[in-house]
């Protein structure tokens, strides 16, 4: 049985692995010109940390694109079911609900 666990840490998509893919190819680049030069080996290493600053803020950038985009999905999926002339009040769509007395959430059987 293969069970699939999502974790954002370890999100990706092809945004993320098109990043992944360039920064490995840039690296290499850079190490064969370190090869060729390493009396510039401090300027190399301060390079590759700038590097790896802005990869990872793109990468946060890449996957909070995507949580907004489901959340958005969510939302528009939210409003267009309150909006529709087909929902009934008394109808519930969810078996969960907050109650704010005791700021818990309830199912409902």
């Amino acid at each position: 049985m293969d069970i699939k666990m999502h974790n954002s840490i370890k999100f990706n998509n092809q945004k993320i692995e098109n990043l992944k893919e360039a920064k490995l190819i840039f690296f290499r680049a850079i190490e064969k010109f370190l090869k060729n030069n390493p009396e510039m080996s401090t300027e190399i290493e301060e390079l590759k940390r700038e590097l790896e600053k802005i990869y990872l803020t793109k990468k946060a950038n890449y996957v909070l694109e995507n949580k907004i985009q489901v959340l958005n999905q969510y939302l528009e999926n939210a409003f267009h079911f309150a909006l529709s002339k087909d929902n009934e009040l008394g109808k519930g769509s969810s078996s969960l609900y907050y109650l704010k007395h005791s700021k818990r959430f309830t199912l409902s059987e």
